[in-house]
């Protein structure tokens, strides 16, 4: 998880993030008064878009995938992304 992005995402008045784990991360608001982390929040928060980083990673490379439609058409390329989209699906 990204811990800025949900942190971010769960406590409206942070402006700026410095650290990088729980431990040590210090956020702090407009007038640079130290934001309260609710930790319970941010570990609790998911990123609605992780599928598509899932995805991405998993995706074979684009030259991979003409290759696939090259040799097997639209409808073999379309099995083969499909195994990766039902692995990852959307929320």
């Amino acid at each position: 998880m990204d811990l800025h992005k949900a942190i971010r995402a769960t406590h409206n008045s942070v402006v700026t993030i410095n650290g990088s784990s729980q431990n040590n991360i210090v956020a702090t608001d407009n007038n640079k008064n130290e934001v309260i982390i609710n930790w319970t929040l941010v570990n609790a928060w998911t990123d609605q878009n992780q599928y598509k980083y899932d995805r991405a990673k998993e995706y074979p490379s684009i030259v991979d995938q003409l290759d696939d439609i090259y040799h097997n058409g639209i409808d073999g390329w379309k099995a083969t992304i499909k195994i990766t989209k039902d692995k990852y699906p959307k929320e």
